[in-house]
């Protein structure tokens, strides 16, 4: 009777998927309860609506590619028989704290799915946190490129995607208002942007999982 062929392992990610997603309920309880207050109240026609949908939208394709990133990463570097031999300096504590400020973050932003005040530049606290979001990874790739960890490789493709988001986040932003726009319009516009590119993140992460 022939063998069976040996199982293949468990994920580390697969394991940690039903605790995720209770995290990421609850992060999402008040974006959600801010668009479900609006829809409800003004419409879906209203700008302030739209302004949260898209908010909304964002933090949850955010957190999804920020799970799944930090999942398939410590996976690749920490969890498998061979990561030790592929990755032979890197630093957990590091890339612990670093994916923690990610996530810690994409929270805060969570809580100004809301609010509408204006800050530099007429930007709100959300777009702000956006902003920041967007340029973490590349703080995280460049003190591992000076450290010289063995992990750069792991990091640099979101941290560049990341900086195109805010290339592309700067350029709508500045090129709206130059034109004319209000800072609401504006948000609309830049948000929009990030949403569908965000969402070209994740489905490209998606395509390309189990393929290394």
């Amino acid at each position: 009777m022939p063998e069976s062929p040996p199982s293949a392992r468990i994920s580390d990610l697969h394991k940690s998927a039903f605790w995720i997603w209770g995290v990421t309920a609850m992060i999402m309880r008040e974006p959600l309860a801010v668009v479900i207050r609006h829809v409800s109240t003004e419409g879906i026609g209203s700008q302030t609506t739209q302004l949260v949908c898209l908010r909304t939208a964002l933090i949850l394709l955010i957190l999804s590619r920020q799970f799944l990133a930090a999942g398939i990463y410590f996976d690749r570097v920490y969890m498998r028989p061979d990561s030790a031999a592929r990755f032979p300096s890197r630093n957990y504590p590091f890339d612990f704290i670093t994916r923690l400020m990610e996530m810690l973050v994409a929270v805060a932003a969570s809580t100004a799915a809301g609010l509408d005040s204006r800050g530099p530049g007429g930007l709100s606290p959300f777009m702000i946190l956006t902003a920041v979001m967007l340029l973490l990874e590349g703080v995280w790739l460049l003190i591992a490129h000076t450290a010289k960890y063995a992990t750069v490789p792991e990091i640099s493709p979101v941290a560049r995607n990341n900086f195109q988001a805010f290339l592309l986040f700067a350029v709508l932003d500045c090129g709206a208002l130059a034109a004319g726009s209000t800072v609401r319009q504006a948000e609309l516009l830049v948000l929009s942007a990030i949403v569908l590119f965000t969402g070209y993140q994740l489905a490209g992460q998606i395509r390309s999982y189990g393929q290394s």
